[in-house]
């Protein structure tokens, strides 16, 4: 993006336009802060890879009455429906620390997202009306054509909750179901993270911090309604926090890494394999990926193409 101040956020690939949209917080932490921009990919001779080519629009903004938070993790996520072609964007607001959701669908004629919700008020809420929340993040499942919505749900004592929506075609909006509960301890910081877990079984994983342990659970989405099961929360890490993951679709297992508070705050990464009886997780033994001591930031990705592992980190 164009200008100074701008805060670190999400890439999104739209597999229909094969377009790369970057969402962010701009430079003033007012309403309306919430922007993106559109990249252009072009696919070499022989590749079935895009470059990143040009910027095909710059600053262009999701609502323009909601405050997002000026941070690259807090604010919220942002999905993509291949089913029904959409954009799917869910953030906290803090005007009043509420949880919105919004849809889009791209213009070809200006390379922007038309989004189908113009206002706060006409944003579907997850977590209800009213109620706050806190580092939504959002999963869209292609085997069942459902959206996963996990939240700090702070209208019940913080603690870490999942809602199943689906895109409603009349309304042109999404429909939620109840929400549900997944630990009864309360999520700390802004560590809570999501995404696939099994190749076409409606298994997806959830995670977040509670003091200082990270777990998550298995869910599986249902065919038929805006539901899940939930399988018993597991503790995935202790003394340990930043906690990211991916989905590693050729050996059907999730990537995770984080930041070891027990060791010098050194970043490292494991496999996590859902255990036989679909129950719990089966860790690998620890790799450590910063070279130095106090990892600061990471992320992790998986290359379908490579079939490789990435991870990037900033050591402070």
């Amino acid at each position: 993006n164009s200008g100074a101040g701008h805060t670190s956020g999400k890439l999104l690939y739209d597999p229909d336009q094969h377009k790369v949209v970057v969402f962010y917080t701009g430079t003033s932490y007012a309403s309306d802060n919430m922007e993106y921009s559109v990249l252009e990919t072009i696919q070499a001779s022989g590749s079935t890879q895009g470059n990143i080519s040009t910027r095909l629009s710059d600053r262009q903004k999701v609502e323009s009455e909601i405050k997002s938070y000026p941070s690259g993790f807090e604010w919220g996520d942002v999905s993509y429906d291949t089913q029904n072609n959409k954009y799917l964007w869910i953030g906290r607001d803090m005007n009043d620390n509420h949880v919105y959701a919004k849809t889009g669908a791209y213009n070809t004629s200006n390379n922007t997202i038309t989004w189908e919700q113009t206002g706060r008020s006409n944003c579907s809420q997850p977590i209800g009306s009213g109620n706050n929340g806190r580092a939504p993040r959002l999963h869209f499942d292609e085997t069942t054509n459902r959206i996963v919505a996990l939240v700090r749900d702070d209208s019940n004592s913080d603690r870490p909750t999942v809602i199943i929506g689906s895109y409603n075609t009349s309304s042109n909006t999404i429909d939620w179901g109840t929400k549900q509960q997944l630990d009864t301890g309360g999520v700390s910081d802004q560590d809570t993270v999501i995404c696939k877990a099994g190749n076409g079984t409606g298994q997806v994983f959830v995670g977040y911090k509670e003091s200082n342990s990270l777990k998550g659970n298995l869910i599986t989405v249902s065919n038929s309604s805006n539901t899940c099961t939930i399988q018993t929360a597991a503790v995935i890490q202790t003394q340990a926090d930043i906690f990211r993951v991916a989905y590693n679709v050729e050996d059907q297992n999730i990537i995770f890494a984080f930041k070891d508070d027990s060791d010098s705050s050194k970043g490292k990464i494991a496999r996590l394999t859902i255990n036989s009886g679909s129950t719990g997780f089966d860790k690998s033994a620890l790799l450590q990926f910063c070279i130095n001591p106090n990892d600061s930031a990471h992320d992790v990705m998986y290359s379908i193409s490579a079939k490789q592992v990435f991870c990037t980190f900033r050591p402070s």
